[in-house]
């Protein structure tokens, strides 16, 4: 009996072990003190109703954004000539971020012989948008939405709360100071495929700031897009 209780209690303290040494094996987010929560969305209050998250077969609703130079930039210009891929990220200073920006970067030539653009768009102050584009050696476009408008008419916008603004603090990011707007406002993550009529093809949005649309899947995505159109032209010439 001893000896069963002695190999029971051997066995605990080795998966014990093996859980602990899984733990430390995972490398911490750069730039990251401590690990955030995954959903950093505060609770929506009472009577407020929140626009509708935008979807695959909507069309997008004017928007304003700013250059890094400050300049105005109509979001139809973004995609009235081509296609366009429009993302939209939290800042330079989410390591999730900057991660799937350099993804995107990879596909900048792929997405150019597809005849498409790829365009970033964040709630960050213009100025932090060349820091960016050089820390991450981006060659597309980045935007800023300023007013926060455009995250908020596309359903992505929310607030945080006191407690995550507190956490973020810790972290160093204020995002009052680094908002263009001045607002502890961010946008959900999202990733969307636009056609020349301002329709929306393709639409990835997750409340999980750790999850990205995939690179890939958003080429496939457009090169889908470009063959739909190809046929349509070959339909109207005959």
């Amino acid at each position: 009996m001893k000896a069963l209780n002695l190999i029971l209690v051997l066995g605990a303290a080795a998966s014990l072990n093996s859980v602990v040494a899984a733990q430390q094996s995972q490398p911490a987010p750069a730039n990251e003190k401590m690990s955030q929560p995954a959903h950093d969305k505060a609770p929506e209050k009472a009577g407020e109703k929140a626009p509708k998250e935008i979807k695959v077969g909507d069309t997008l609703p004017e928007m304003k954004f700013k250059d890094a130079d400050g300049k105005e930039v109509d979001s139809k210009s973004l995609y009235a000539k081509e296609p366009a891929v429009i993302m939209f990220y939290r800042g330079n200073w989410c390591p999730f971020c900057n991660k799937s920006l350099q993804a995107f970067q990879t596909k900048v030539s792929e997405a150019k012989d597809l005849g498409a653009t790829i365009t970033a768009i964040s709630p960050e102050k213009p100025e932090e948008l060349k820091e960016t584009a050089k820390k991450d050696g981006l060659t597309y476009a980045l935007l800023s939405d300023s007013t926060g408008e455009g995250m908020k008419s596309l359903g992505l916008a929310f607030d945080l709360d006191d407690a995550t603004q507190t956490k973020y603090k810790g972290f160093g990011v204020n995002l009052a100071s680094h908002n263009a707007n001045g607002k502890w406002q961010l946008p959900h993550p999202a990733t969307l495929v636009v056609d020349t009529k301002g329709v929306v093809r393709y639409a990835y949005v997750n409340e999980d700031y750790q999850q990205r649309a995939d690179p890939n899947t958003v080429i496939e995505a457009v090169r889908k897009l470009k063959a739909e159109e190809g046929g349509k032209t070959e339909k109207g010439a005959k």
